[in-house]
This record gives C-alpha cells, sequence and structure tokens, in this order.
C-alpha cells in the first residue's frame, strides 16, 4: 500500500518537493518559499536548507516549512525570469572571481611592501616586485569595480524581473502546493496541515 502526502505518491519519484520523501529533484535552481516570508529565490544547495529547517526552525513549523518547499521547473516559469536569474548567476560568479584576484593582488602587494621595508639592502629589487605588485593590484581593482558594476546592473534587472514575476509565480506555487498557506506574503503557520 502506497503512503500518500498531498501531491506525493510515495511509490513514484518525487521531482518536486525537496522537503517531502523521496526527493529525487534538482538540488539547485529556484525553488518557492525556502524561506517562510519570500515566495521564491534561488538555490545552489536545497537540501542544506530542508536540514537546516529540520535542525534550527521551531518545531511546530517544521512539517509546514518542508510541506510547502517546491522546486521550480524552469520551464514553468516566465522565461524572462529565468534569463535574468541566469545573467546575476553569471554576474555574481565573475564577481566572486575577480574579488578572489584582487584579494590575491593585496596579498602579493603586502607582501612586496613588507620586503620593500626590511630589506632596504635588496631595496632595487625589492621595489621591482612591490611596483609589479601594486600594476597587478590596480588592475585587479578596476576589474573588481568593474565586476561590481555588472553584478549591480544585474541584479537591478533580476529584481524587476523578479518584480514582474511574483504573480505568475505565486500561481504556480498555489497550482503545485493546493494547501499551502501561503498569505500573500508569508505562510500562516496557524492555517498549516499538511497531511
Amino acid at each position: 500500500m502506497a503512503d500518500k502526502q498531498k501531491g506525493v505518491n510515495m511509490e513514484q519519484p518525487n521531482n518536486l518537493y525537496p522537503g517531502r520523501p523521496n526527493y529525487e529533484g534538482p538540488t539547485e535552481g529556484i525553488f518557492g518559499l525556502v524561506h517562510h516570508d519570500v515566495l521564491f529565490e534561488a538555490s545552489e544547495d536545497i537540501m542544506e536548507r530542508v536540514d537546516f529547517i529540520r535542525e534550527h526552525k521551531p518545531k511546530d513549523e517544521v512539517k509546514t516549512r518542508l510541506h510547502c518547499l517546491v522546486y521550480l521547473p524552469p520551464e514553468r516559469l516566465p522565461i524572462n525570469l529565468v534569463e535574468a536569474q541566469k545573467a546575476y548567476d553569471e554576474a555574481e560568479k565573475a564577481y566572486d572571481e575577480a574579488g578572489k584576484a584582487y584579494v590575491e593582488a593585496r596579498k602579493a602587494y603586502d607582501e612586496a611592501r613588507k620586503a620593500y621595508v626590511e630589506a632596504r639592502k635588496a631595496y632595487d629589487e625589492a621595489r621591482k616586485a612591490y611596483v609589479e605588485a601594486q600594476k597587478a593590484y590596480d588592475e585587479a581593482g578596476k576589474a573588481y569595480n568593474e565586476a561590481g558594476k555588472a553584478y549591480n546592473e544585474a541584479r537591478k534587472a533580476y529584481i524587476k524581473v523578479r518584480k514582474a514575476s511574483y504573480e505568475a509565480v505565486e500561481d504556480l506555487i498555489k497550482e503545485l502546493v493546493p494547501d499551502c498557506p501561503w498569505d500573500g506574503k508569508k505562510l500562516d503557520f496557524t492555517k498549516a496541515d499538511p497531511k
């Protein structure tokens, strides 16, 4: 006999609801109700959030939170939201990489500066390293600033598309989780009764 939770046949693979048993769906992507007061957001590893909910959220909220957590298939989302999310993710990755290069350049700059101060006898050689590190630091700083601008623009575009997509995503979540106690702004735990 198959146990049934609303929307999930326990004998069938569960590809939409990461907080419910037998989840075999994606762990990265856009998910609905990852947090009780946010309709949808991207996650790099939704199972980390599932574990966090189980371990750290109030016991009377856990069942509802896990029941309402839903993977939102890209093909069901507004295309401009999916494209904006992708651009945002790419800009964030470039920004992070530029930040790492910036930090490494700063380390090289600091080390060269220390060598310059401590090794007065080797002044000419330390000065060369210092000047090269300064150039690399300045170039990395410029790249970091440009990546930051691109990141901010992608974020603005994402936020605009996210706002425009809100109603469509809310309707999709209502379709996929019809018994979800979402009141338009947050989960209403007083009306929650997931089976």
